[in-house]
Formats: C-alpha cells, sequence, structure tokens
C-alpha cells in the first residue's frame, strides 16, 4: 500500500505506556513516503498503528525502535522529494496523493508536526537506555 503525504496514525494501548510515545497525542497525523510495509519482529511490540497500514512503529526490547513514517522531514525536504520523485505520482489516483494536495498539507501541518517530532527526540534524548551508556 503505497503511503505518499500525510496520514493519521494512533498509539496502541501499549504505545500510550511507552517511555517515548506517552508523551504524544493518542492520534496524529504523520508524514510518510513508502510502498512496503513490514512485519512485527519477533518479541517486538507494535506501537502506532493505521487503519491502512496497521505497523507504523514497533519497540524491540528498551533500546530499539521502528518507525514507518518520518518523524525528521521538514518542509523543505517535503518541497524536494514531492519534485525529486516525481515519477510517484504517476498513475496514482487519490487527491491525497496529488503533489498540490501534499504541498497545502504540509502547510497546514508542518509547525504541529514539528513539535511533535520534538517530543518524541527529548524523551528519546534524556532517557537513558538500559544495558547502554548512560
Amino acid at each position: 500500500m503505497k503511503e505518499i503525504g500525510w496520514y493519521d496514525v494512533s498509539l496502541t494501548r501499549i504505545g500510550t505506556i511507552d517511555p517515548f510515545f506517552s508523551q504524544l497525542p493518542n492520534t496524529f497525523p504523520v508524514f510518510q513516503w513508502h510502498e512496503d510495509t513490514f512485519e512485527i519482529p519477533h518479541s517486538a511490540i507494535l506501537i502506532v498503528t493505521s487503519s491502512l497500514v496497521p505497523h507504523q512503529a514497533f519497540r524491540y526490547g528498551d533500546n530499539a525502535y521502528g518507525l514507518q513514517f518520518h518523524l525528521e522531514v521538514t518542509q523543505q525536504m517535503i518541497r524536494e522529494w514531492v519534485e525529486t520523485y516525481e515519477d510517484e505520482f504517476k498513475g496514482l489516483k487519490s487527491p491525497l496523493l496529488s503533489k498540490p494536495q501534499i504541498l497545502a498539507n504540509t502547510e497546514l501541518k508542518i509547525k504541529p508536526y514539528k513539535e511533535v517530532g520534538l517530543k518524541f527526540l527529548r524523551s528519546f534524548f534524556r532517557k537513558p537506555m538500559k544495558g547502554g551508556m548512560k
């Protein structure tokens, strides 16, 4: 399932108590650019999901996370991706996946999204990692 643009994701029950994700809203928009998905590794825990692509983020042990979406993205990066990877839009029927719609949504969502990303990163860099450097 190709996801390009802004989509809502939701925390799972475990996600709401996860040390890094619990600071985020239960449902929030994220920026996606992929057409692949993944299976949750054995012993990992699903912490973020969506109706289109159920595996959005997982935690493996105490220190490893896998994310389907791009918390690191900036408005400039999105503009560059939309122009650079123009072939990604050929043959798509959904108006959500159109270049103008992605750019318009980015104007509205990038500032609150930056706050979501910063909350996650602040939590991530403040929490001592088990079994690693403190």
